[in-house]
């Protein structure tokens, strides 16, 4: 049965914070708070490779923002993440210094494969 992975991004929702981020990723992308957000997207849009790695895992994947997880009482880990949820919990599949760890988008994919058959008994939270 396909799971839910859903990666978490280090931003809060809506068109005002979107365009608050966006001035420092542009200018200074190595002191930009998402490294999720500075590896998998261009100045605008999802950067490709990432676009077609995400199609091909079988898992279903959605992305959000750190703002839009935890409002049902469940306790969210730091962002950014890659995270499944299990019935009532959150399990880290990667954490944020896993991610902040990544020096390219070809490591981010790397981790991901890597996490995504739980092999490593992941950290509930």
């Amino acid at each position: 049965m396909p799971r839910e992975l859903v990666f978490v991004y280090n931003a809060d929702s809506g068109a005002w914070n979107k365009l608050l981020d966006a001035g420092p990723k542009l200018v200074s992308p190595s002191t930009y708070a998402c490294r999720l957000c500075a590896l998998t997207y261009g100045a605008v849009s999802m950067r490709a490779p990432w676009a077609r790695f995400i199609s091909e895992l079988p898992h279903h994947v959605r992305f959000a923002y750190r703002d839009e997880l935890g409002w049902d009482g469940t306790q969210v880990p730091p962002a950014p993440a890659l995270l499944e949820r299990d019935g009532q919990r959150w399990i880290t599949l990667l954490d944020r210094a896993a991610i902040d760890a990544c020096a390219n988008l070809d490591e981010l994919v790397e981790r991901v494969r890597g996490s995504r058959d739980l092999g490593d008994h992941p950290r509930v939270v």
